[in-house]
């Protein structure tokens, strides 16, 4: 059973007590914390580290579009489904071109789980390739401090001997 971290974005407790027992059902222990408004919502996300952000799309004082773009800025590597009781098929795909991993109607939490782990299997893919990025480019940062400050002539011909790469020292 894995142990996920989720903030709830929710106004109606009864919505929100279905959306935690259903993230039961699945393979999850879940912590699960709900706020219902932008402060809440800023305060958490600001004070914890969330492995996935559930939200509402329409609550009293505040909505999910402006809860996904708030959490794309400075969390972008969260996780953000939405999960509505009523959202027109323009505001799904608005919300997917924003950066949400998924919507869902409340009419249907059937797909809840899976949902929620195809979102964290993405996001962890996303921190390996951009891992594997960073890595690869401070690979050829020292590489190319090496080649660059090496007290021998380097270069590099191709089968026609034609320079592809040389050093300072070539030149020299």
């Amino acid at each position: 059973m894995s142990k996920i971290k989720i903030l709830h974005l929710e106004d109606d407790p009864d919505d929100s007590e279905l959306v935690l027992t259903e993230l039961k059902s699945g393979e999850f222990e879940v912590e699960y914390t709900r706020v219902d408004n932008e402060k809440q919502f800023r305060n958490q996300l600001e004070n914890n580290k969330f492995d996935i952000v559930l939200a509402d799309y329409n609550l009293p004082t505040f909505n999910g579009i402006s809860a996904l773009r708030i959490c794309a800025e400075k969390y972008p590597e969260t996780p953000f489904i939405i999960v509505s009781g009523t959202l027109g098929e323009e505001i799904a795909v608005e919300m997917l071109k924003y950066g949400a991993a998924d919507y869902l109607l409340k009419q249907n939490l059937k797909r809840l789980v899976a949902a929620v782990e195809h979102a964290l299997a993405e996001a962890r893919l996303k921190l390996e390739k951009l891992k594997t990025e960073k890595e690869l480019k401070e690979s050829e940062e020292k590489f190319r401090t090496i080649i660059e400050n090496s007290a021998d002539a380097i270069f590099v011909a191709d089968t026609n001997g034609n320079y592809v790469f040389t050093n300072k020292k070539v030149t020299e």
